[in-house]
């Protein structure tokens, strides 16, 4: 009987939004997705949302900030030759071989943002991955890329992340990013449905 009980716990917890327990041992409520979203904490709204990007040079600066709905990341721009770029803290491992697909929303300061989207096999140095440049400044949310795709295929167990960079290189440029979608396409191209 107690399997049976432990079975049902299981498959009710497994229905209805995905819930994401933080280290303080709340928890949070997000739309699931179907294919799911593979990013962590991809709509910023569970616990400390600054932890899921990282600006590559410790004079530039990630926080908080408004989004189109709830949460969103403002990257503002340093001196030096990494100060325009951050990147995703983490890495999804890939489940199988297929075509996996990326979605953002950005607003911008600069004239030129660009958003990667890689795809490495680990102990190989073997990299892969496609880029689309945002032409800006960007001054209300935009989902980028607009309407082409922006993926990139690999084997199972690679490693994709995100990186976004300012490609004017000037200090004090802000961007912004919410709504972090990566999914893997069953067919290849990048068309499923994304509403919850």
């Amino acid at each position: 009987m107690r399997l049976v009980c432990l079975c049902l716990v299981v498959l009710a917890a497994a229905c209805g939004p995905n819930s994401m327990t933080m280290d303080a041992g709340m928890t949070c409520s997000v739309p699931t997705l179907n294919p799911p979203n593979l990013a962590r904490n991809g709509l910023f709204e569970c616990g400390d949302p600054t932890l899921e990007f990282k600006a590559l040079d410790p004079n530039s600066k990630v926080e908080v900030s408004t989004g189109r709905t709830g949460k969103a990341l403002k990257f503002t721009t340093a001196n030096g030759i990494y100060g325009n770029r951050f990147g995703s803290e983490w890495k999804v491992i890939a489940p199988a071989a297929a075509s996996y697909c990326l979605r953002v929303w950005i607003k911008s300061t600069s004239t030129a943002t660009t958003v990667r989207f890689y795809g490495l096999t680990p102990n190989s140095g073997v990299a892969s991955g496609n880029q689309f440049d945002m032409p800006g400044p960007v001054t209300t949310w935009s989902q980028v890329p607009p309407n082409v795709k922006l993926d990139v295929a690999v084997k199972a167990g690679d490693e994709l992340s995100v990186g976004i960079e300012d490609k004017t290189n000037k200090a004090g440029t802000v961007i912004e990013l919410d709504d972090v979608d990566l999914w893997v396409s069953a067919d290849g191209r990048c068309q499923e449905s994304r509403t919850p």
